[in-house]
């Protein structure tokens, strides 16, 4: 069995991702991981379809990575088939300069998902915070100011029965350098190609060294945050829905068991009643 602490923050100190090893597989087969990554999308399924008819609580996930991670892969992979009626995803590309008149939270509060739905952000208000703080070196209080509003407003979410977990797709340098080469190599992928992925590579070291800080100061055991080994498509797709499907069988949604308005001698009544009615118009 799979000990998921071994993927968290310390509970006590910094974090330092150095002790996390990207390609780490946990001794997984690859083989038999793909077969139950399978079952888990159909979990998933089973579980939003719960979450949807009782209507009480509701589930968000948090994707943070750097380019070439595998967000858009793994979010396809486990949520294939699941109804888009009860499962809202949201990608949050930079701030145009009118969101940018607002707080940081201002376009991201409309798409948490309701009760009763699995919402789902393809980055999040986490990214503008460890962008600035890679790239302009902030006063480290700056950064304590701001996770302490997210922490407030994920504490605001699971106070109205929304859950939050987060995930960080960790990937090493090379691996990163690899996919961005592998891009640049297909005319066919040129579009997923900016300026920023030059710049997070060329500042790696800030930009890790954000994530730390910034995961340090945000997890919980509430909101907790998973550290996920993504060298591997294959293990962070299994260990991602491993995640998810134990989240959702904690929350033990229900349908509602709640007694028809009337029974089936009511509805055939009511069927006779109005082929007699049909009749006597003729």
């Amino acid at each position: 069995m799979i000990d998921l602490a071994y993927f968290t923050p310390p509970s006590q100190g910094e974090l330092g991702l150095k002790a996390f090893d990207p390609g780490y597989t946990f001794n997984a087969d690859r083989t038999v991981a793909i077969g139950e990554t399978s079952v888990y999308n159909q979990e998933i399924i089973h579980w939003q379809e719960q979450l949807h008819a009782e209507g009480k609580q509701g589930l968000l996930l948090i994707y943070q990575a750097m380019d070439t991670a595998g967000k858009d892969s793994n979010i396809r992979t486990l949520f294939a088939g699941v109804n888009p009626q009860g499962l809202d995803i949201h990608s949050f590309n930079t701030a145009g300069k009118k969101e940018l008149q607002y707080d940081i939270l201002h376009r991201y509060h409309n798409a948490v998902p309701a009760k009763g739905s699995i919402g789902v952000f393809n980055r999040s208000y986490y990214e503008p915070l460890i962008s600035h703080y890679a790239h302009n070196n902030e006063d480290p209080s700056l950064l304590s100011g701001w996770a302490k509003h997210l922490n407030n407003f994920e504490s605001l979410l699971q106070d109205n029965n929304i859950r939050v977990i987060k995930f960080y797709l960790h990937i090493s340098r090379t691996e990163y350098r690899r996919r961005l080469a592998k891009r640049l190599s297909n005319p066919q992928e040129h579009w997923k190609l900016t300026e920023s992925d030059l710049l997070t590579h060329a500042n790696w070291h800030n930009t890790i060294a954000a994530y730390q800080k910034v995961i340090s100061q945000t997890h919980s055991s509430k909101s907790p945050w998973y550290i996920i080994p993504s060298n591997k498509q294959w293990f962070r797709d299994w260990l991602i829905g491993h995640i998810i499907c134990k989240t959702l069988q904690q929350m033990r949604p229900r349908r509602p068991q709640v007694p028809p308005p009337y029974t089936l001698e009511d509805l055939d009544a009511l069927a006779q009643a109005l082929g007699q009615r049909s009749s006597s118009q003729r």
